[in-house]
């Protein structure tokens, strides 16, 4: 399964940096893209998970948008993905530790 995410690699733009995050089930892992999409690769491998979708959030914005899933048959982009809480994301990443 190959990694086929083009330009949207790029995590910073000009000054504004790019925050991603990753949420299988109630799993949430923030970093970066390439390592997120490593990460939800492991694992739909290891049976931990059937999807894995990874969002996208600027500075001073309230939400994150999901732009990839990722599943057994590969990563695909998610174009007007749904829009998920970033307090959200960040109060279950911290319960997961």
């Amino acid at each position: 399964m190959g990694v086929a995410i083009g330009s949207r690699l790029r995590e910073v733009r000009g000054d504004n940096m790019i925050f991603y995050y990753a949420v299988s089930g109630r799993t949430v892992k923030s970093g970066g893209m390439l390592e997120l999409c490593h990460w939800a690769q492991d694992r739909i491998a290891n049976n931990k998970a059937k999807i894995v979708k990874i969002l996208k959030a600027r500075p001073g914005e309230r939400t994150a948008r999901i732009v990839l899933e990722v599943t057994r048959e590969g990563i695909a982009e998610t174009r007007h993905g749904r829009v998920m809480l970033l307090s959200v994301l960040k109060k279950a990443e911290q319960k997961n530790g």
